[in-house]
């Protein structure tokens, strides 16, 4: 292959865009040596008759991946669907890479293909009438069972799995992955919990209980808290270093190894309820949906299949009007906690959407609802049970009511962004670009408008908590401070490096439709850059302030961010108008590099684009 068709070897692996050049401008700013010694590999699908070989090579070669298993399209029926079954020859997958399937069990019916009944056909709905569900019987019970055997292998055999007998003794698998579970959800309490607060823990504990159970029965429930946890546990081991997964009998274990698993079972029994969870959906039927997108985005990079899961979330929360407070009155009184999840499932998917009118990636699903006012749900309603086990001491309400305050904040920090780009680009279409400022300024409403909104941004971070502002005020030497202080660091590190962010883009913004006035700022080439670069030193310096498992959890969504601010700088490198800025452009440049290294984004060097640059359509948790 000609050089000029490939990347060299280190922007591969930091993942940047290569302009081939000897050397490219990308080592070249950096100061690294410019080689192609890395093999390409080939693209594209591989032959039909190869697939089963390679993908049996690659699991006997590679000492961090695991045999594959068929993964169900889930849109589109395939005729070898069974075959891929009975005939191991053959392995494909749809939404994973090979080295990260679950394992191959080959004398065990797996998850992809537990509910399939005829040749050719994929998985069946769960019907239901009169409000009633029907499933095959014993359905639910063998994706629990395949669940068990695919992840207790994973966990119990230090070299790929082997044959494995459906009579094989399910206690002995059992024990180990109960106790993944939990630390899961331990892992989501202390770090996931602070920004995602949509979770009761101590249904998710009683989930995992009934996993142990031998009762064959599965009610509509327990069907819901299966898909539930298992949602959780392939988000979490999606996003979190291997080191909390490690064991004895797997020491190389990688936590990312275990994703797909707990992904697929938990699509798997969702698909056997589907139906009756569209039309009468409850808080679970949000929250599961969430994770499940989260965990495709964390995992392969990608947010196209994530986006559409995602969406399904917030077509429901419109069709049953979550966002209504009269839509929670009934259940005020008979379910305080499941009107709390559904309220807190609603300002998380509200989030999500001013998210991506913040930065542009796609229409808003909510604008109709907030042009016709409509949006009457109130933050916070009464709520008398902890969302956190409080028979933990870790877990105290106060702890809690900060943490929630926290992340109502940043929502609040989102709309504000949100509707600071919607009015610049309305007044700059209105306008044009730039636009002759003399007599706007003092008697133009929409000019005023926008400077209101941006002093409102500017003022969010006046109401941020004090456990916020100083996460280890409270020392670190006592177990349970330094407990809290991780919860404290990971919430404040999103809300700080989000404002940052945005602060940035909101510069950069106003900079490229020629009004900088707006923010107070003088049109001088010079000095905006001297305050863009100002800007990035505070974005890394809560980079580097922060705990990096505080970062690592937060996944994709901190990544898009990290890129979208080194976009930016790679522009000012590239343009910058004299060497001083240059040369700290560039130093900034590589530690945006290095951040994004560490953190190991899934995301290919095709969706990153030219350069660096932020995915824009993303559905991933924030």
């Amino acid at each position: 292959m000609p050089l000029f068709a490939r990347a060299c070897d280190e922007c591969k692996r930091r993942k940047v865009r290569c302009d081939a050049a000897n050397p490219c401008a990308n080592c070249r700013i950096a100061g690294l040596a410019c080689e192609f010694q890395i093999q390409p590999r080939r693209r594209g699908r591989k032959p039909r008759a190869t697939l089963g070989a390679d993908s049996v090579r690659h699991a006997a070669t590679s000492p961090e991946a695991a045999p594959t298993t068929p993964a169900v399209n889930w849109t589109t029926p395939s005729p070898s669907f069974l075959d891929q079954h009975h005939h191991h020859t053959q392995t494909a997958t749809v939404l994973s890479p090979s080295h990260l399937s679950p394992p191959n069990i080959q004398h065990a019916p797996t998850i992809s293909t537990l509910s399939a009944s005829p040749r050719g056909t994929l998985p069946p709905l769960g019907g239901y009438s009169n409000g009633s569900l029907h499933t095959q019987p014993g359905a639910a019970a063998r994706i629990r069972h395949s669940l068990v055997l695919e992840v207790g292998n994973i966990l119990l055999r230090p070299s790929a799995p082997s044959d494995l007998d459906t009579t094989a003794d399910l206690d002995h698998l059992l024990d180990p992955v109960l106790s993944i579970m939990h630390k899961s959800i331990d892992l989501f309490v202390q770090y996931i919990f602070p920004n995602t607060p949509i979770a009761h823990e101590p249904s998710l504990r009683k989930a995992v209980s009934d996993l142990s159970s031998t009762d064959e029965s599965s009610p509509l429930p327990t069907m819901r808290g299966f898909t539930l946890v298992t949602a959780l546990c392939a988000f979490i081991t999606s996003v979190v270093p291997d080191g909390p997964f490690t064991s004895s009998t797997r020491p190389g274990l990688r936590a990312v190894s275990l994703t797909w698993p707990f992904y697929h079972a938990s699509r798997a029994m969702l698909r056997l309820y589907e139906e009756l969870d569209l039309e009468s959906p409850v808080a679970s039927s949000y929250t599961s949906r969430i994770w499940q997108s989260s965990a495709l985005q964390n995992v392969t990079g990608k947010n196209g299949v994530a986006w559409h899961v995602s969406g399904e979330v917030t077509v429901m929360a419109l069709r049953t009007r979550l966002y209504d407070e009269e839509t929670l009155v009934p259940l005020v009184g008979s379910s305080a906690l499941e009107a709390q999840l559904l309220r807190a499932s609603f300002w998380l998917i509200y989030l999500t959407d001013r998210t991506a009118t913040a930065f542009e990636g796609r229409p808003s699903v909510m604008s109709d609802i907030l042009s016709h006012g409509l949006l009457t749900l109130r933050e916070q309603g009464p709520c008398p049970e902890q969302l956190l086990d409080p028979t933990n001491p870790f877990n105290s309400r106060a702890t809690e009511d900060s943490l929630i305050q926290g992340f109502h904040l940043k929502t609040r920090l989102w709309a504000t962004v949100a509707d600071f780009i919607h009015r610049l680009k309305s007044f700059a279409n209105r306008k044009g670009p730039s636009p002759n400022l003399a007599g706007i300024l003092d008697d133009d409403e929409d000019w005023a408008e926008l400077v209101r909104v941006h002093r409102t941004f500017l003022g969010v971070l006046d109401d941020l908590p004090h456990c916020l502002r100083s996460p280890n005020s409270h020392g670190t030497d006592d177990a349970t401070a330094s407990y809290q202080a991780q919860s404290f660091w990971a919430l404040r590190n999103n809300i700080l490096s989000v404002y940052h962010c945005m602060r940035l883009v909101i510069l950069h913004e106003c900079m490229q439709q020629g009004i900088p006035e707006v923010l107070g700022l003088e049109n001088k080439a010079e000095s905006l850059a001297v305050r863009q670069l100002e800007i990035v030193q505070d974005f890394l310096l809560e980079m580097h302030l922060v705990p990096f498992m505080c970062l690592k959890v937060q996944g994709e969504a901190a990544i898009q961010r990290i890129r979208r601010v080194g976009a930016i700088l790679l522009e000012m490198v590239n343009h910058a108008i004299n060497g001083t800025l240059r040369k700290r452009a560039t130093s900034q440049f590589n530690q945006i590099l290095d951040i994004l290294t560490s953190l190991d984004s899934k995301a290919t060097a095709t969706e990153l684009g030219a350069g660096i640059v932020t995915d824009q359509n993303s559905a991933v948790v924030e």
